[in-house]
């Protein structure tokens, strides 16, 4: 049973996170934004509730998980077009932000992996899992490359977008159990452990060099 303090803090964290994407919508009402600054970082704070759904059922946050999954939803059919059209038409990013682009297989990952939890019977959300998987080898081709890339925070975005993918084919491959599900789960999760740990230890040898606080 979920102790009244953590059902408070949890509720708490939902109303802050909308409060955040209601500032984001106020700042772009205000307009004024080249398109070159549109990046996939903008999705963390936009579309974060796609990520709530698997605590905030857990917590009893039922309700309030399929709201802010609602809104985080309709944002990402917004936003992931325009992030699209900003990689065709804008300038690159710079080469340490290129890791960012990952953050693309956040949202039909995890609004088809939590879209299933809550709403039992959807399977037309799994559509979006086929359309990370295409997005993913993609981001692998674009980033075959990337050790020439600087290293900086924005590795990070290489990390949590392949855990929600690894998420999605394990979802998919438990509903649809087979040989092949299971070996693209199996790619998944192998490739999302590769990468983190890849990460995570470029990380400590920066801070263990002092290379990191030079950047």
């Amino acid at each position: 049973m979920v102790s009244r303090r953590i059902f408070r803090r949890s509720a708490a964290s939902f109303a802050l996170l909308l409060a955040f994407q209601l500032w984001a919508l106020v700042r772009f009402f205000r307009g004024g934004i080249a398109l070159a600054q549109v990046n996939a970082g903008w999705l963390i704070l936009l579309v974060g509730g796609i990520v709530l759904p698997g605590p905030g059922v857990a917590l009893g946050h039922a309700e309030a998980s399929r709201i802010v999954f609602g809104i985080s939803s309709a944002a990402a059919a917004v936003l992931v077009p325009l992030l699209l059209y900003r990689a065709i038409a804008a300038p690159p990013l710079p080469a340490v932000l290129s890791p960012s682009w990952f953050v693309l297989l956040v949202p039909p990952s995890l609004i088809y992996a939590n879209g299933v939890l809550l709403y039992p019977g959807a399977e037309f959300l799994e559509n979006l899992y086929f359309v990370a998987l295409v997005f993913a080898v993609g981001l692998f081709y674009y980033a075959r490359s990337s050790w020439r890339w600087p290293y900086g925070p924005p590795w990070w975005a290489f990390t949590f977008p392949l855990d929600a993918l690894a998420y999605a084919a394990a979802r998919y491959a438990q509903d649809h159990p087979g040989a092949l599900s299971k070996a693209v789960a199996g790619v998944a999760l192998g490739a999302a452990t590769v990468v983190v740990t890849a990460v995570l230890l470029r990380w400590l040898f920066g801070v263990l060099r002092g290379t990191l606080r030079r950047r």
